[in-house]
């Protein structure tokens, strides 16, 4: 076991290399990420969704009906009626027809009312539109599909029934055999091609051919039943209660909730799935909605991936400048990246745990940031586009005329052709001249201050300013609605803003702890290109410190190598010098004379050592009196013929004696300690395990001869 330790060690290095390397050369991944939103700020279950005509997604949840748009997820109506579980949605021209517990609900697009139409059915689990009319499914039906031909499939606890229209009936139709462990059919749609019907099963997908009337079980079962079913052209997504499946060209990938993954689902049963034309896929499961979006449409950089560390926090604004950098703002402060010939050549974080609430370019170049430690410029140039230091940050702190009102809490910025404008929290408005903003920085009176003190201002609690075509200043505040105010676009839930970037096509989205690029790729490409070549994993140093961490396990192999090969052939050398001198010795029962001088004194010395081994105080000098061999000659005959001292000779005679009478089993570690004269155990068993590479007592139990 010992001789392959040193390439279990080698193996092992190797592989942790490998890791590292990999990781080096790997970044990010092509699967969905999903962008996890709660409902009302609660864990509200989805129980069901819909897309209308205009592309909205639709939700019914335990709480009511929501609507999911481009901008927002609202509730539907401010009645008890609008507060019902709702368990399906069919929508049908200018209306949604809803399954509830309190029975048949009609929500109205046009007045926007939510009515009750029946309230005999009880509580409705399934709906279905059937040619002009809407066929709703009793507690005992958990799907309803009416597919392309007119033909109407319910699904049940005791499998799939098709409605027989000659007899008015319900027949059963199931696969003949079925690898499902029941024939509970909780979930069944149409599939694209508008040929066949996915049906789940319980735990077993099938696709049923009416045309034919035949059943094909796809290559997915899994170890929960199936709650809900989607498809698109390409895809067929099943949703079970251990997570999420997408089943494609016979390849199945897995999603599921990881608590060190916020890109991953929130959470794992899954009760309804739905797509739209954009390519985005709406997840709704028991902590509300999952959005993932194709990865041609929607991408997600994390902060932590972008900074290549683990940075946090919310991104509130984003701008890119005249020199083609992004800089984007928020409550970790600054990160700038700069973009020079299409490349992202460096990263930078400025400002960290500062807020920054606004970024903006003047007309001269300068960049200015609304921070909540007063008003920042960073001066950028045609010629020096590199980012600054923290320290080259200038900071204002504008005050109205008699100082009552500062702007330390900076929340928004504008600007005249001479004049700057800054819009604060507590402090209003004020208005300086640019010329007067020094490279000193410091405290600065404004030019003009609008607050409550002096202005019809309804309060100080700026949030945003602008100039409008005529160069009127129009104020937004907390608390309070400016009729003059244009109406904002709003924006997705869990975002902070909203950039058009000119230059790459495509939207960005600041939320919390992530960046998300929609439209293209160009982004993401950048910032995965960059990690790769300044992943710390491949710098000067990294790789300096693998190549001489590889020189150091090579050199210790080779080196332990070599003292093993030394220490066997120095102990078989002892071996046959010794039965040598035995097999003379024993030939007769005479004294056989050695055949030169120098024989003689090996025999002699060996001889003298094999009789007195047990004597702890053998040592050189006494060896030299017992054989009448000069201390020196002892030295030089023992090193030219064994290549070691003496004393290393005498240690090597005890410790090869010592392992012949432990492989015996006769006699205790002690007692062989002893009976080879070593005077305490610990050096005795310090010696032993240097030369044979084991405690004496290890080699004693392992049996070695």
């Amino acid at each position: 076991m010992r001789k392959r330790q040193p390439w279990i060690i080698v193996r092992t290095i190797a592989v942790i290399l490998t890791a590292m390397w990999t990781r080096a050369l790997v970044w990010g991944n092509t699967d969905l990420q999903w962008k996890n939103i709660s409902i009302d700020g609660q864990k509200l279950t989805v129980h069901c969704m819909a897309t209308d005509k205009e592309g909205h997604v639709w939700l019914g949840t335990g709480s009511g009906l929501y609507l999911q748009t481009d901008n927002a997820i609202r509730h539907i109506g401010n009645d008890d009626l609008s507060r019902c579980r709702v368990n399906a949605i069919i929508p049908q021209d200018d209306r949604l027809y809803l399954g509830t517990n309190a029975g048949l609900l009609v929500y109205s697009f046009s007045d926007q009312t939510l009515t009750q139409l029946n309230n005999s059915f009880g509580e409705i689990r399934a709906l279905a539109w059937c040619g002009d009319s809407v066929r709703v499914g009793d507690l005992s039906t958990y799907s309803l599909l009416c597919d392309s031909r007119g033909d109407l499939y319910a699904g049940t606890y005791d499998g799939l029934k098709r409605w027989n229209k000659a007899l008015s009936c319900f027949e059963t139709c199931m696969p003949e055999h079925s690898n499902a462990t029941s024939n509970f059919v909780n979930s069944l749609i149409e599939s694209p091609d508008r040929q066949s019907i996915l049906v789940g099963i319980h735990e077993v997908l099938y696709r049923y051919t009416p045309s034919t009337d035949t059943w094909t079980e796809l290559p997915f079962k899994g170890a929960m039943s199936i709650k809900c079913l989607a498809a698109t052209k390409d895809e067929v997504f099943i949703g079970c209660g251990d997570g999420l499946y997408v089943l494609k060209d016979e390849t199945i990938t897995p999603y599921r909730h990881d608590g060190n993954d916020p890109n991953s689902l929130a959470d794992n049963v899954i009760w309804s799935i739905c797509t739209d034309i954009e390519g985005f896929v709406y997840v709704g499961h028991g902590r509300g909605l999952s959005v993932a979006g194709d990865t041609e449409l929607m991408h997600v950089i994390p902060l932590s991936d972008l900074l290549g560390k683990g940075e946090s926090g919310e991104i509130h604004t984003i701008l890119r400048d005249r020199q083609g950098s992004l800089w984007f703002g928020g409550t970790n402060g600054i990160i700038q990246l700069s973009i020079v010939n299409y490349q992202l050549s460096t990263i930078r974080h400025f400002l960290p745990n500062v807020m920054i609430r606004a970024i903006y370019e003047d007309y001269d170049g300068a960049l200015w940031f609304a921070t909540d430690d007063g008003l920042k410029r960073y001066q950028t140039t045609s010629n020096d586009i590199k980012p600054s230091q923290t320290g080259d940050f200038i900071t204002y702190y504008i005050t109205d005329a008699d100082g009552a009102h500062e702007a330390a809490w900076v929340y928004s910025i504008a600007e005249d052709s001479t004049s700057i404008y800054i819009g604060s929290y507590l402090g209003g408005v004020h208005r300086i001249a640019k010329v007067r903003l020094t490279a000193e920085g410091g405290k600065i009176a404004a030019d003009e201050s609008y607050n409550t003190s002096n202005s019809p201002m309804p309060n100080d609690f700026v949030r945003q300013i602008k100039l409008d075509e005529k160069g009127q200043l129009l104020i937004r505040y907390y608390e309070y609605d400016n009729p003059l105010w244009p109406e904002n676009e709003q924006l997705p839930q869990g975002y902070f803003c909203a950039y058009y970037d000119s230059i790459s096509h495509s939207t960005l989205l600041g939320g919390t702890d992530e960046i998300v690029e929609i439209g293209n790729d160009t982004l993401s490409r950048l910032i995965k290109q960059y990690r790769q070549v300044h992943s710390p994993f491949r710098s000067w140093w990294a790789i300096t410190l693998y190549v001489l961490f590889a020189i150091l396990v090579i050199g210790n192999f080779i080196w332990f190598m070599y003292k093993k090969r030394h220490t066997v052939k120095t102990a078989q050398e002892l071996q046959d010098a010794l039965t040598h001198v035995k097999e003379r010795l024993t030939k007769t029962q005479d004294f056989i004379v050695p055949e030169s001088t120098a024989e003689k004194q090996l025999v002699l010395i060996v001889k003298t050592i094999d009789e007195n081994s047990e004597d702890s105080e053998l040592n050189v000098n006494s060896l030299s009196e017992k054989t009448g061999i000069g201390t020196k000659q002892l030295y030089r005959i023992i090193k030219r013929e064994m290549n070691m001292s003496p004393v290393e000779y005498i240690n090597s005679v005890r410790l090869n004696k010592a392992a012949k009478m432990l492989a015996e089993h006769k006699f205790s570690v002690s007692e062989v300690c002893y009976k080879t004269g070593f005077s305490t155990p610990s050096y005795f068993t310090k010696c032993f395990q240097e030369k044979f590479g084991c405690k004496p007592s290890e080699y004693e139990k392992t049996g070695q001869k």
